[in-house]
């Protein structure tokens, strides 16, 4: 039986307030009897508590593509999320799922590369919102969440080397 599997069994079958307590220290839990009744806050727990993030820092990601897109509210409803949702990424109260987490890293990328080209958020901003001729008439955003960045990409150096779709 694997370490997490173990942990799992510890904490679905405790049989006392001794027992969840003591799988509480075991597993470094900040409240273990919240743990064994919900199961997530382990995870939530953790990510508070300055234990390991995920390796492709949505903390910094999503703080990026706030900030390029001018606020929380906008970067949520591009990345077509709740409002409060980004600001709970950022802190590391949660982290996004893996349709979001795509995303979101897909969106950091092209804002990237957009601000290399421009050096400006607010025309990297209206460009990755706005109609493209070299998308099939698409907003990039709209493209990325349907084909991936690939051809986002390619637009922005069609764009930037001044071509005309």
């Amino acid at each position: 039986m694997t370490p997490a599997r173990k942990t799992q069994e510890k904490l679905r079958s405790p049989r006392s307030e001794a027992d969840v307590a003591k799988v509480g220290k075991e597993t470094g839990l900040a409240a273990p009897n919240e743990a064994f009744r919900h199961p997530g806050v382990r995870v939530v727990q953790r990510i508070r508590g300055g234990g390991p993030s995920p390796g492709w820092h949505p903390r910094e990601r999503t703080a990026f593509v706030i900030e390029a897109l001018g606020g929380t509210r906008k970067a949520a409803a591009l990345l077509a999320v709740a409002p409060s949702q980004p600001s709970r990424w950022v802190s590391g109260e949660t982290v996004p799922g893996p349709d979001q987490a795509r995303m979101l890293l897909d969106i950091d990328y092209v804002l990237a590369r957009a601000l290399l080209v421009w050096g400006h958020e607010e025309v990297a901003r209206d460009w990755l919102t706005t109609s493209n001729a070299h998308l099939d008439g698409l907003a990039p955003v709209a493209w990325i969440e349907l084909n991936g960045t690939a051809e986002v990409i390619d637009a922005l150096r069609a764009e930037a080397s001044g071509a005309y779709a």
